[in-house]
Formats: structure tokens, C-alpha cells, sequence
């Protein structure tokens, strides 16, 4: 498949399922990550802990229903809707600054 391919055929994040994925799944697709065209030290925290992915979205849910926007609260007033769209894992990208390669992969 070339790359425009893959672009055509992603998947929204409506298409996620809660299936759990295997630590070499979820290690795969973060070291993807690291092929990206990156500036400045990344670090990849790949979040697969289901009571802490309940929590974030949790907490997402409730900021959606204090901001003040309308569409937001909308969402979040709907009890089928999930902020993290009821992903078995996610990775988080952060970065510091400066220019270094990733430097590791923590799972959360």
C-alpha cells in the first residue's frame, strides 16, 4: 500500500473498539511515532491501563461540561459518548524542547 493508500483508508477514532491490543501491538504503532518528521526531544507514554483510560475520560468528560461550549457540553451530556471514543490504548506525545531523538517508550 504507498502512502496515499493509507491516508484514504485510515479510520476515524468513531471506529475504535475496546478490544484490548497486546503490549507488541501497542509497541508497534509507537515506535511508528518515532519515523514521524519530529523537531525537538519527543517522549511517547503509551496509556493501555483501562482504569487510568476511565479516569482520563472522566475527567475529559467533565471539563466538556464546564467549558462553556455549547457543542462540548452537548457531547459530554450524552451518557453513550466517550471522550477517549472507548480506545483500548492511546499514546501521548510530549515534548521538552531541543533536538534529540526519542529517547524511550513508557507504558502507562
Amino acid at each position: 500500500m504507498n502512502t496515499i493508500e493509507a491516508i484514504k483508508t485510515r479510520k476515524s477514532p468513531n471506529a475504535f473498539n475496546d478490544e484490548p491490543l497486546t503490549r507488541e501491538e501497542v509497541t508497534t504503532i509507537a515506535e511508528a511515532g518515532a519515523y514521524a518528521p519530529i523537531f525537538g526531544k519527543v517522549h511517547f507514554t503509551v496509556v493501555d491501563d483501562k482504569d487510568l483510560i476511565n479516569k482520563i475520560d472522566e475527567v475529559a468528560l467533565e471539563g466538556m461540561r464546564n467549558s462553556g461550549n455549547n457543542f462540548m457540553m452537548k457531547l459530554a451530556s450524552n451518557p453513550e459518548y466517550s471522550a477517549v471514543r472507548n480506545a483500548a490504548a492511546f499514546v501521548v506525545i510530549s515534548s521538552e524542547g531541543g533536538l534529540h531523538e526519542v529517547t524511550n517508550i513508557n507504558f502507562a
